[in-house]
């Protein structure tokens, strides 16, 4: 009972890991989304700006400048979600290593248990008969008296003639 118990303990352990995880991701993901929404923003007002013509005068520095910081912010942005990416891949590839360990012991342990439950029957029924037996033989040890004027020797034969 006591090994039933371990493998609840590290399944419920397990579950609680998982949940854990799944609440990191949460936050990766919402960044990945505002990551995602900042980039197509920049996209669209890029395309927005090739589509209409550039002038070419001196006060266009200053918002060429603003592009190029936002070009910037973007850059970082994305290399913080490919960086987050990697750890979620190699989070992802521990934990399907893990499941795949966790499935093995499970179908070991489901095997093991059910040769078990075959042999625990094997002996039940050994004991059973045993049993049997053992009442039976304490059934031929309780001889009684025989009354007086009765010959002893008709009561032998009576107990030992018994077909078994």
């Amino acid at each position: 009972m006591l090994r039933m118990m371990s493998w609840r303990q590290e399944y419920l352990e397990n579950l609680k890991q998982r949940d854990e995880l799944k609440k990191a991701n949460y936050d990766l993901i919402d960044a990945y989304s505002r990551l995602a929404d900042q980039t197509a923003a920049l996209e669209a007002k890029v395309s927005a700006n090739s589509s209409s013509p550039i002038p070419t005068s001196p006060g266009n520095d200053a918002p060429g400048l603003s592009n190029q910081e936002e070009v910037a912010q973007v850059k970082s942005d994305l290399a913080e979600a490919l960086r987050a990416k990697g750890q979620l891949q190699r989070r992802l590839k521990v934990t399907e290593e893990t499941l795949e360990r966790l499935k093995t012991r499970a179908k070991a342990d489901s095997i093991r248990i059910r040769d078990l439950s075959a042999e625990r029957a094997q002996l039940v029924l050994k004991v059973k008969d045993r049993d049997e037996e053992l009442r039976g033989k304490a059934q031929l040890l309780v001889v009684p008296f025989p009354p007086p004027g009765a010959s002893s020797v008709g009561i032998l034969t009576r107990y030992t003639a018994s077909p078994r």
